[in-house]
C-alpha cells in the first residue's frame, strides 16, 4: 500500500495516512460514492491533519487541501485510477463548492452597536461573520446555528429567527446572514472546531467599512477596510435593519399621555352619543315617547302643574262649573301657541291691578309664561288628556 517517494514529493508517514484513511475515507465508503463526493470528505481528512498531526510533529510536511488528497489518491488503490484525470476533477469540484450556498450569523450586541467579527485560521488578515456551507440534508437555519456554534461556541438555536436576515451573492455563491440581536458582549468565545478561527473581536457597527477605501475603520479599530471584504456588501443594509428596529419601538405612553375613546377625549362620534340612550350613550334607555326622561316619568315641574291642574277641576271647574282659562303667549286664546307676537301677551278674563304670579291660579287663571320653556314642553304631553278631561 506504501508508495514509493519521488524527487520533490513530500513523504507522510505510513501510519498517518493508515490512520486518516481508515478514519474518513475507507469507513465513509469514499471509494464507492461520486468523485465529487471524495474530495468533501478528504476535505475533513485535512483538517484533522493538520489540527492533529502537524501541530504535534513539526517535522511533518505542511500541504494543502488539494495536495494531500492527491496524496490519499495515490494511496489508495481503489482511487489511484481517478489520477490521470485529478486535476480536471478538482477544478470540477472547486466550481461545484462555490454554488454551494453558505449560512452564518450577525451577532449583535442588545444595544445594537457592537458586532462580533472572526478570523479565519487560514487567513491572517481577513475578516469576515461566523458562516459555513452547508451540508447535504441540512437547512439554511441548521446550517448557521450549527456554523456559529462551531466557530464561536455560542448556541444561538433559541434566538435566531428565520425572517431576520440578509443576502448576497459574490460571483456565484450565494450567502444569507441571519441577524442575531441580544449576545452579550461578556459571553464566553471558544470555537469547537481546532485551528478554525485565529481570532474574534466585538467590533462598532459604524466603525465597519461600507467600501474597501472608507478611512472610518483605519480610523476607529486600526484595521484596513479592504480586510473585511466579505463584510462590505452586508454593513449598509444592517445599517438600515438597525435603524429600523429602533425606530420601530416605541415604549408605552402612560394612561395621561393618550386618549380612550368613549372616555377622555370621546371626539365627534362619542360627543354625538352623549346624552343618547343605549349601550354606547350614557343616558338610560327610554320607553317610547317619555325621552330621555326614561323610566323616571315626567320632570318636577311637569308633575306640579299637572297637580295644580287637578286642583283646578275639582275646586274651581268640578264645583263651580267654571271652565279653567288660561294665560298662553300668543293670540287667538289657543292653548299652546298661536298668531301674534312673542312678545305680547293676551289676557283673557283679567282685572285690573291683578299681578300675574303664581297666587293667582287659585281663581281659575293659569299664567304659563312664568314657567321655562322646557317645562312647557314636557307639560305638552299631558294637554290631550286635560282637553279630554275638560271637554273643550
Amino acid at each position: 500500500m506504501a508508495k514509493p517517494k519521488r524527487k520533490g514529493e513530500m513523504e507522510i508517514p505510513n501510519h498517518i495516512m493508515a490512520d486518516l484513511c481508515s478514519r474518513f475515507v475507507i469507513n465513509s465508503d469514499g471509494n464507492e460514492q461520486h468523485p465529487i463526493r471524495i474530495f468533501y470528505i478528504t476535505e475533513h481528512a485535512h483538517w484533522h491533519y493538520i489540527d492533529f498531526y502537524c501541530n504535534e510533529q513539526a517535522e511533518l510536511p505542511k500541504c494543502n487541501h488539494k495536495a494531500l488528497t492527491k496524496y490519499i489518491f495515490s494511496y489508495l488503490p481503489s482511487l489511484s485510477h481517478f489520477l490521470p484525470k485529478f486535476d480536471a476533477m478538482y477544478q470540477e469540484w472547486t466550481v461545484y463548492k462555490r454554488s454551494i450556498p453558505s449560512y452564518g450569523g450577525i451577532l449583535l450586541s442588545p444595544d445594537y452597536k457592537h458586532v462580533l467579527m472572526v478570523q479565519g485560521y487560514t487567513s491572517k488578515t481577513s475578516w469576515g461573520f461566523p458562516k459555513g456551507k452547508v451540508e447535504s440534508e441540512e437547512s439554511g437555519i441548521e446550517c448557521a446555528v450549527r456554523e456559529v456554534y462551531e466557530e464561536t461556541g455560542i448556541d444561538v438555536e433559541k434566538q435566531i429567527h428565520d425572517a431576520q436576515y440578509l443576502d448576497h451573492w459574490f460571483s456565484e455563491q450565494f450567502t444569507r446572514l441571519y441577524i442575531i440581536p441580544g449576545i452579550q458582549t461578556d459571553s464566553a468565545i471558544q470555537p469547537k472546531l481546532r485551528k478554525e478561527i485565529r481570532e474574534y473581536k466585538w467590533m462598532p457597527v459604524e466603525a465597519l467599512p461600507t467600501h474597501k477605501n472608507d478611512p472610518i475603520t483605519k480610523q476607529s479599530i486600526g484595521i484596513e477596510p479592504n480586510n473585511f471584504f466579505k463584510v462590505i456588501p452586508f454593513v449598509s443594509k444592517l445599517r438600515k435593519w438597525i435603524a429600523k428596529e429602533k425606530s420601530e419601538y416605541k415604549p408605552t405612553l402612560p394612561a395621561s399621555e393618550f386618549t380612550v375613546k368613549g372616555r377622555r377625549g370621546k371626539g365627534k362620534e362619542g360627543q354625538r352619543r352623549q346624552g343618547q340612550p343605549g349601550p354606547q350613550g350614557d343616558a338610560p334607555p327610554t320607553r317610547e315617547g317619555q325621552g330621555r326622561r326614561g323610566q323616571q316619568g315626567q320632570g318636577p315641574v311637569a308633575r306640579s302643574l299637572s297637580e295644580q291642574f287637578s286642583d283646578l277641576l275639582t275646586t274651581q271647574g268640578g264645583q263651580q262649573g267654571r271652565p279653567v282659562q288660561l294665560m298662553t303667549r300668543g293670540g287667538g286664546g289657543a292653548m299652546f301657541g298661536g298668531g301674534g307676537r312673542r312678545d305680547q301677551y293676551q289676557d283673557t278674563d283679567t282685572k285690573p291691578g291683578k299681578s300675574k304670579t303664581k297666587a293667582n291660579m287659585n281663581v281659575g287663571k293659569l299664567h304659563l309664561d312664568e314657567f321655562h320653556s322646557k317645562a312647557m314642553l314636557n307639560f305638552k304631553f299631558d294637554a290631550e288628556a286635560i282637553l279630554e278631561c275638560l271637554k273643550w
